[in-house]
């Protein structure tokens, strides 16, 4: 989870600097927190560093649901006979429930803004360019319950699973890349995480259980760039495809 200094600096509480950040020449010791209201800062990736090592900042998946999850009952339909050797001629209604994690804000894995440099030469930059795009998302362990799903958590907290950012060409974020290295500008999203699963049935007699995962984004808008809430930095690296510097896997 987000410790409270770094919530304060994402979300604009702490900021001094203005609204409008001039076009500079950033290096790979650079960091870019942005927030609500078009707020943004420049920091050193060691200040940084210290603030988000004060708790981590990255989730962690934990199969159980902890004890304090939030139930809802969704649906009630109509209800079935048990079988006659049950005790008392009990009854099953077929219900819909979900039980829900605690909510996670975070930051995201490295997210491409731009494509991958490789500065041959001093004086090799490069910037938040178009054609890259991040968008809210849900996964579930059934794909039959995905609609289910969605309309549960869109009507609960009134995101839309279909939201999109594009990026478009920001000259305030500009990075050179040291020579000999790969480079390339990421984001790292604050991510909000529903999670949590669903069961479909008869509750007391074996309901169907389907896990899902949903995660969303906050619009921040920079000039002409619109984007999310979050962190933009440059990612370095000696190889090609270059590693995530946050994350894993390659860009």
């Amino acid at each position: 989870m987000l410790s409270s200094t770094l919530t304060a600096l994402l979300f604009g509480v702490t900021f001094v600097t203005a609204a409008t950040l001039p076009p500079r020449m950033l290096t790979e010791d650079d960091v870019i927190l942005y927030g609500r209201n078009g707020r943004v800062e420049v920091m050193k990736r060691s200040e940084y560093s210290v603030i988000a090592a004060t708790d981590s900042p990255f989730y962690n998946a934990d199969n159980v649901p902890p004890a304090n999850a939030t139930v809802y009952k969704a649906t009630s339909s109509s209800t079935t006979d048990e079988l006659p050797t049950r005790a008392l001629g009990a009854r099953c209604s077929t219900e819909t429930v979900f039980t829900l994690n605690p909510v996670e804000t975070f930051l995201n894995w490295d997210i491409l803004m731009s494509r991958v440099v490789k500065a041959n030469t001093d004086g090799t930059i490069v910037s938040v360019t178009e054609g890259f795009s991040i968008s809210n998302s849900i996964s579930v362990s059934a794909s039959a319950t995905l609609s289910l799903v969605e309309n549960f958590l869109s009507t609960t907290f009134s995101i839309s699973y279909t939201e999109t950012w594009d990026s478009s060409y920001a000259a305030a974020y500009t990075f050179s890349i040291p020579t000999g290295k790969y480079g390339a500008v990421v984001s790292n999203p604050s991510t909000t995480r529903h999670s949590g699963y669903v069961d479909i049935g008869c509750i007391a007699e074996g309901a169907t259980r389907v896990a899902f995962q949903a995660d969303s984004y906050t619009s921040m808008s920079y000039d002409s760039l619109a984007w999310v809430d979050g962190v933009i930095q440059l990612c370095t690296g000696d190889t090609f495809p270059l590693p995530r510097c946050t994350g894993s896997g390659t860009l």
